[in-house]
């Protein structure tokens, strides 16, 4: 039997341990053939179909919009408490004042009595003014408005915080107290950016428009990111739940 013949039957190579003149360079047999690699097939639907709609693409000045709750009222009582000053507070308001602006009632399990309001800011003024009334001076009522903190960019190197609020507040249409300056620092080019927190609701307008007028320059406004930041390791992406990292809670930041 041939060495090439053993080679097909065996599986053997025949021309191992010899050197590249002793191998012949045509060999019986099939000849060699390159690989390609197939290319993926993915579904692509034609967006001209009737039904299809194509894909929104959001520009440089549109963002995304976040799904604003409703403002929320927090009466803080006890847990014993909390049947009988119910039942004082709904048969003890004018329903003339409170109208349909009450959208549900509820106690969490913190404790508690959570009236959820609709309308405007003036309009929920108007029921936690009648919510103390009829609770109590000795209840504490609060207002839980879902806030979002705003990034202002393109300040000049003479902006201050105050300057900012102000801006904001004429823009917006709400009090000052409502406003809180989150930071102010400085950027490149000898421009600052600020981050302003405030109620959802009432920065609608300024964030569609995509500026705010501070000082003499028209400034970009949009929605700051959130980042999720552990308090532990001080790294981002995770909470001090599932925290592994070391523990650098006594560290200074600066």
């Amino acid at each position: 039997m041939s060495e090439i013949v053993r080679h097909r039957v065996f599986g053997t190579s025949p021309f191992l341990g010899r050197n590249d003149e002793q191998c012949p360079v045509n060999l019986p047999g099939p000849s060699w053939a390159k690989v390609v690699r197939k290319k993926k097939k993915y579904l692509t639907v034609p967006v001209d179909l009737p039904g299809n709609v194509a894909p929104k693409v959001l520009s440089e000045t549109q963002h995304a919009r976040v799904r604003s709750r409703l403002s929320t009222l927090l009466v803080e009582i006890k847990a014993d408490d909390f049947p009988a000053l119910a039942r004082k507070i709904r048969g003890g308001v004018d329903p003339a004042v409170i109208s349909d602006s009450v959208r549900g009632m509820r106690q969490p399990k913190s404790g508690g009595l959570l009236i959820e309001v609709r309308g405007g800011q003036t309009r929920l003024d108007a029921v936690r003014a009648e919510i103390a009334r009829t609770a109590g001076s000795e209840v504490a009522v609060r207002t839980l408005q879902q806030r979002a903190v705003h990034e202002i960019r393109d300040l000049d190197q003479w902006s201050s915080s105050e300057e900012v609020l102000e801006a904001m507040a004429n823009a917006t249409g709400t009090g000052a107290e409502t406003l809180k300056a989150v930071g102010l620092r400085k950027r490149f080019g000898g421009t600052q950016t600020a981050l302003v927190s405030l109620p959802l609701d009432a920065s609608r307008k300024v964030v569609d428009a995509g500026r705010l007028r501070v000082g003499l320059v028209s400034c970009r406004v949009r929605l700051a990111e959130s980042k999720t930041r552990c308090f532990r390791c001080l790294a981002f992406g995770h909470t001090v739940k599932l925290c592994d990292g070391p523990d650098r809670t006594s560290c200074c930041r600066r």
